[in-house]
């Protein structure tokens, strides 16, 4: 049985990285979009129409997450990071913009959505124990911070290290930084399994097809 590529994954006739990649780009705040992909893969991604579409940045990343991340700071030179996982197709520019303009004003922001299940423990089959979900959020990207706030936080961690980074936001707490919560978005969920990519699909076929019918004429020019 073969892996789960989900970046990779067809959602209507492009990968779904793709449209992760083009609903950055749109985002008033964001100049340039760089796309961490993995070792030797950068001449196959920039003959993709998409990376050319959006003006991508390839740059080649590490093997672990956090060594990725590092890679495309580097090759950044703006005032604010966005950092955004190519497996979040969903997130909105708005909420690119949001996390962006918090960052700004604050060093660091966070998108969350409050938690609206119950939770259980389970030890095999059995349950064994309920968590109470009052104050639990789940965190999303993108995650906006200060470029030099996160070179700063990198001197302390060295993103090449021993030492695991769950994600930049809990670095910079680490680093003794006040992380800024943002009104994350339901649908802004992480495709892990095959079947999320169906429920992405869906979405965004529902997406288009609404611009479609409401805005048959828009194309409204992006400011530098």
């Amino acid at each position: 049985m073969g892996t789960f590529d989900k970046v990779q994954s067809h959602v209507l006739g492009r990968p779904l990285v793709a449209w992760t990649v083009a609903a950055v780009a749109a985002a008033q705040c964001v100049h340039k979009v760089i796309l961490v992909v993995r070792p030797g893969q950068e001449g196959a991604m920039a003959a993709e129409p998409w990376v050319k579409e959006s003006d991508v940045v390839l740059v080649a990343g590490g093997e672990r997450r956090q060594e990725s991340v590092a890679a495309g700071v580097e090759a950044s030179e703006a005032d604010v990071i966005i950092i955004h996982d190519g497996a979040r197709p969903l997130a909105t520019t708005a909420l690119v913009d949001a996390v962006a303009e918090a960052a700004l004003a604050t060093g660091v922001a966070l998108p969350l959505v409050p938690l609206s299940e119950s939770l259980r423990r389970l030890r095999r089959t059995s349950i064994v124990d309920w968590i109470d979900r009052y104050g639990l959020n789940l965190a999303q990207t993108p995650q906006a911070i200060r470029r030099q706030m996160l070179l700063d936080a990198y001197v302390a961690h060295d993103p090449w290290g021993a030492e695991a980074i769950i994600d930049e936001t809990l670095l910079m707490q680490m680093a003794g930084a006040t992380v800024n919560a943002v009104r994350g978005e339901r649908a802004n969920i992480k495709v892990t399994v095959p079947e999320d990519v169906e429920i992405v699909t869906a979405i965004l076929a529902h997406r288009i097809g609404r611009r479609a019918v409401d805005l048959p004429s828009s194309h409204g020019d992006k400011a530098d």
